[in-house]
């Protein structure tokens, strides 16, 4: 059975892959070969990780970042250039937590990874919630993103949810 054959699409901004939900699963199809390789490598003891966007979030975010730049709120070194927009942020993000893991496919996968490299990932992703300019986030554009882990051989594609534990304040759910 083809992964267009179940589920429902996402409409997702992956240049990478197309995603299907099934369940509270997702199914990556149409892989570009560099996620085809990346995904060749995993397995139970190289898990990869995948963010989901929520681009609604991600758009308003982008828009009260900019314009707290703009009034001289301090920006993240890993962030890049100001002004950002929505693909350059969810890219910088990406580069951000994928650095201690296996490396990055666009904004949104980051494979392969061994044990270490992807507890190192999730170890990231709960940092993002104390980082100091997304705490600043207002609470109507979080989480920016859903984290999913992708690690059976048999079903290279499948995507199951993998929460990221919520932050004790005074951090915020950035992801999910």
């Amino acid at each position: 059975m083809s992964p267009r054959d179940v589920g429902k699409d996402v409409k997702q901004k992956h240049s990478h892959f197309k995603v299907r939900e099934v369940g509270k699963n997702l199914i990556l199809y149409d892989l570009s070969e560099k996620a085809a390789a990346a995904l060749s490598k995993i397995g139970d003891d190289d898990p990869a990780v995948m963010l989901r966007w929520t681009w609604a979030n991600v758009i308003d975010a982008v828009a009260f970042l900019n314009n707290a730049f703009a009034n001289g709120a301090a920006m993240p070194a890993w962030l890049g250039a100001f002004p950002t927009n929505e693909d350059e942020f969810t890219q910088s993000v990406a580069e951000y937590v994928g650095r201690v893991g296996g490396g990055t496919v666009g904004e949104t996968l980051i494979a392969p990874n061994n044990l270490a490299q992807a507890f190192a990932v999730r170890e990231q992703l709960v940092a993002l919630a104390f980082d100091q300019t997304l705490m600043t986030l207002p609470a109507a554009v979080l989480p920016l993103a859903r984290a999913y882990t992708i690690a059976d051989r048999k079903l290279q594609t499948s995507a199951e949810p993998c929460p990221v534990q919520a932050p004790v304040p005074p951090g915020v759910n950035v992801i999910a």
